[in-house]
């Protein structure tokens, strides 16, 4: 049943931990969190669970529709190698500030992250398509890198993302020109696109109390961000 995108904990945004029945034959539960029962799908993952931080098991491969929809404490998250599709809105709403995708993923499907406080993201050169509304929404939303793989992107992928100004795209411009954009895409055909490349590489730098530090990645100097890496959030 949450397999294929019906939630019956959908707007239960205080729950912090599901237990499901060791008799269940359909799904299990490890340290509240829900999955099917072979453990391949994370099926739903408590919204105002207090853990900040989430290491997905390595037998997962699908997170289904909604699994981490307004999650309230994770900071960010790593895809394990193993996870290999995204269904709708699963980050929707999620406080999650960063996400790291993994290669083996080839679809950002339809609101993957939708009204969600993402703040960076590096769509790997897997990707084939983004889907309708990805990134609907976003607000918070100022670093966005899209991997050379990337074939058709739908409708509305960065509407109403106020904060995102430009895109950088691990290709060249004639590439860019390939995909297959959708016309309406307000945002996205406004912001600017820059072409970067591996040999933009930077050191990078620690945290300090108040100040984010960052991993050794690309680094664009039109826009002076770090465009692949990872953010090391302050701890104040």
């Amino acid at each position: 049943m949450m397999e294929n995108g019906t939630n019956p904990f959908w707007s239960c945004y205080a729950l912090q931990e599901i237990n499901v029945h060791e008799d269940n034959e359909a799904y299990a539960s490890v340290d509240g969190i829900v999955f099917n029962n072979d453990m391949s799908v994370l099926c739903y993952y408590p919204p105002n669970k207090a853990d900040s931080t989430y290491t997905i098991p390595s037998s997962v491969t699908t997170l289904a529709t909604n699994s981490f929809n307004y999650t309230k404490n994770i900071n960010s998250l790593t895809l394990p190698d193993t996870v290999i599709t995204l269904s709708n809105e699963c980050f929707g709403h999620a406080k999650i500030k960063s996400i790291i995708l993994n290669d083996n993923i080839t679809v950002i499907p339809r609101s993957c992250f939708s009204g969600s406080f993402i703040e960076e993201i590096v769509i790997p050169d897997s990707v084939e398509a983004i889907e309708y509304g990805a990134f609907y929404n976003c607000n918070n939303l100022k670093n966005v890198t899209i991997g050379s793989g990337v074939k058709t992107i739908a409708d509305s992928i960065f509407q109403y993302c106020d904060e995102l100004t430009a895109i950088h795209y691990k290709g060249t411009e004639a590439q860019w020109n390939e995909i297959v954009i959708h016309e309406e895409n307000v945002y996205l055909n406004n912001m600017a696109i820059h072409y970067v490349t591996d040999e933009m590489y930077k050191d990078g730098f620690e945290s300090d109390c108040e100040t984010d530090g960052h991993t050794s990645g690309i680094y664009c100097a039109e826009c002076e961000l770090y465009v692949t890496g990872d953010t090391l959030y302050a701890p104040g």
